[in-house]
């Protein structure tokens, strides 16, 4: 049992680090927060002097990354907590602003960017800080069909894209253009 948070929660997650411990997190509205089995309380792990403004009618998403919990909103950007020792998240400046965030391997890949509604983005490989297009394979996608982009699956090797009207594929091919995209479903 935990004390109750003060707001509605709005997302939530609990990740396994490389050590073997497990953390819940979660947002609400303006907040993140990590529980403590020690006081049975949610600490405040929001970047210092940051109060969050999630969408009314959204959530935060979020993804873990290897030893990183991810999180995002259209409104804020994107934000890590490190697993294994990380007291607060901390803004990655270079992001774009995105509704959702998952993982393709190496690549941290954001969905929905404020926007742009139709693209999906990649982070430069293995470097969740770097998003220079055109830089150690980071780049950008635009459908230009199917509508929005509202979530994805992703994997090792490539990811599964839900849209509006439709469902894509996104495989990593290396080289010049990393991904390659492909419709399997439109509506």
């Amino acid at each position: 049992v935990a004390t109750a948070l003060d707001s509605d929660v709005r997302g939530a997650i609990t990740t396994l680090d490389s050590s073997g411990s497990h953390s819940i997190f979660c947002g609400t509205q303006t907040k993140l927060y990590k529980y403590n089995s020690g006081t049975l309380t949610f600490d405040d792990v929001s970047t210092a002097a940051t109060t969050y403004n999630v969408p009314s009618g959204y959530n935060w998403s979020f993804h873990q990354w290897g030893d990183f919990l991810l999180a995002t909103n259209e409104n804020d950007g994107l934000y890590k907590y490190d697993l294994t020792g990380g007291s607060a998240f901390v803004e990655v400046t270079a992001a774009p602003h995105a509704r959702a965030v998952t993982n393709v391997g190496e690549y941290v890949v954001l969905l929905y960017i404020s926007g742009s509604p139709t693209r999906v983005q990649w982070s430069e490989i293995g470097d969740v800080d770097n998003w220079t297009v055109g830089n150690n394979g980071a780049d950008f996608q635009d459908f230009p069909d199917g509508g929005d982009v509202r979530a994805a699956l992703g994997s090792e090797g490539g990811a599964i894209i839900l849209q509006q009207k439709g469902i894509r594929k996104m495989d990593y091919t290396g080289g010049d253009f990393t991904f390659a995209f492909s419709k399997i479903s439109s509506s």
